[in-house]
């Protein structure tokens, strides 16, 4: 765990150092080498992780879920949308995405309960639209135009 303020070198110090360490580690041993999962939610460590496994020859072993790699996933595809609370539950999902990059637009919980139900009433529209193969990019493209009074 490594704690201090913005700027004071917790990436350069000690994330970028312990992915290196990681990917490096035994990488020529198959049965021996490291594993290591990174979240990254600004994209720059994923960045550097891909060169530290491709210096290492471990671009094979490096798997990246985003929204628009080879490997993604769809935390928004389920089978039955109108399963009780599902709906609410995926938008709320969202919301707290949105709240984590993005911070509150407003003190006022009138805001945050009007952002639920805009997105929740966008995903049933977007699901009677396209079924279950509805994903963050299709809510993103109905989110701008519908949220000027939400989310600005």
């Amino acid at each position: 765990l490594g704690i201090a303020p913005t700027g004071g070198g917790k990436t350069s110090s000690l994330i970028k150092p312990s992915i290196e360490q990681a990917i490096l580690w035994q990488n020529d041993n198959p049965d021996l080498k490291a594993s290591v999962a990174v979240y990254d939610p600004k994209g720059e460590l994923t960045e550097y992780a891909v060169q530290v496994a491709k210096k290492s020859n471990r671009e094979g072993d490096l798997c990246v879920l985003s929204l628009k790699s080879q490997n993604c996933i769809n935390p928004l595809q389920v089978n039955n949308i109108w399963d009780g609370q599902t709906s609410w539950r995926i938008s709320g999902w969202i919301i707290s995405a949105w709240l984590n990059f993005q911070g509150k637009s407003s003190p006022e919980p009138y805001w945050e309960n009007q952002n639920y139900l805009l997105v929740r009433n966008l995903l049933v529209l977007l699901y009677l639209d396209k079924g279950n193969n509805v994903g963050m990019y299709d809510i993103s493209k109905m989110l701008g135009p519908s949220s000027s009074g939400c989310f600005i």
